[in-house]
């Protein structure tokens, strides 16, 4: 659920960077959030994420941000089961535009400190029941981003064509469940992720005042499982165990429709997303405000 909801900050809050750029010596701020939820597959689960963040344009083509933020997530499992991770992240950027040319590259870092609560559901003499436990979670990585900013402009509307790496690493520290009828002792474990994604932006200029955005995207997990998990059953015998990782939807498609709004000194912006069955939520709400001086 960590690389989750931090692949949702890099690519949900922080996945339209075009739509934030800032002229030389030009500064931003900005509060923003997203809340998802996942139904696919074998998933039933929400997150939050929230930020607040400043951008300055040090000079023609060259901008640096930094954001704070927040993130939640909570999976309902069999049984009963419940896992909630929430940590704190920070997460600075560069964009760079390359010379003579309207690409602009995206160089986005995060780390992000949270901790676990995991109730573990199962069946005891057909009898449902439930071990506790939690522990420390720390997640980080980044995304490298590549815009071709109106690479298709009939006017009012234009299209801007991307492409994005993003790689992802969550540890997770070992732990032992509270006293049940079968506690275990899970060892530590971590796991990594490598995903590209491909899309196209639209931008509708309808007034001064209002612009629509669009977006269709393509992506792959390059990964087909996660890590094994690990771990005794404390007790009689003291059983290992060594479970091996949840299997990877490898391909998905994302499509989104949103709106800017001069509001105040400022923009807002609201886009709604939805996914075909994969790795990324089913869906999930963006909404920001941002002011630039």
């Amino acid at each position: 659920m960590a690389m989750n909801h931090s692949d949702l900050t890099l690519n949900g809050l922080h996945g339209n960077p075009m739509r934030s750029l800032l002229s030389e010596h030009q500064s931003s701020v900005w509060a923003s959030g997203d809340l998802a939820g996942n139904t696919h597959a074998d998933y039933d689960g929400r997150s939050t994420v929230g930020e607040v963040g400043f951008g300055v344009g040090l000079s023609h083509g060259v901008q640096v941000n930094v954001a704070l933020g927040r993130a939640w997530s909570r999976q309902n499992g069999i049984y009963q089961s419940e896992s909630t991770v929430k940590g704190i992240y920070v997460l600075p950027e560069l964009i760079v535009r390359i010379p003579q040319t309207s690409i602009h590259a995206t160089v986005s870092l995060m780390y992000n400190d949270g901790n676990a609560d995991i109730q573990r559901g199962y069946l005891n003499a057909d009898v449902a029941t439930g071990s506790q436990g939690d522990t420390d979670v720390k997640t980080y990585g980044g995304r490298l981003r590549f815009d071709w900013l109106n690479a298709i402009d009939l006017g009012r509307t234009a299209f801007t064509p991307y492409f994005s790496q993003t790689h992802l690493v969550s540890k997770m520290d070992g732990y032992t469940e509270a006293a049940s009828a079968f506690p275990v002792h899970w060892r530590a474990s971590s796991d990594r992720t490598n995903t590209s994604r491909v899309g196209l932006d639209a931008v509708h200029v309808v007034n001064a005042r209002l612009t629509l955005l669009g977006r269709v995207e393509g992506a792959h997990r390059h990964e087909d499982h996660g890590s094994n998990v690990e771990g005794v059953i404390l007790g009689a015998g003291g059983t290992a165990f060594n479970l091996e990782g949840r299997g990877y939807k490898q391909q998905w498609m994302r499509t989104g429709a949103g709106l800017e709004a001069l509001l105040g000194n400022g923009t807002a912006t609201l886009m709604l997303n939805g996914t075909t069955e994969g790795e990324d939520a089913s869906y999930w709400l963006t909404a920001g405000y941002q002011i630039k001086f």
